[in-house]
């Protein structure tokens, strides 16, 4: 029983987190994560092929 309510706790504290992202960035912030997320796709591509 309790495992269940932490596990509920825990998914609505990650849907609030995402909420409270989505709203509080500004454009420039959201940019700004976009490009980030995107180099770090990048490198690990890079790193992936390195590798072969």
């Amino acid at each position: 029983m309790f495992e269940e309510i932490l596990v509920d706790l825990t998914e609505k504290k990650e849907d609030y987190l995402k909420l409270k992202r989505n709203f509080t960035d500004t454009p420039l912030e959201k940019s700004l994560d976009i490009i980030i997320d995107q180099i770090n796709l990048d490198l690990v591509k890079i790193l992936k092929y390195n590798r072969i």
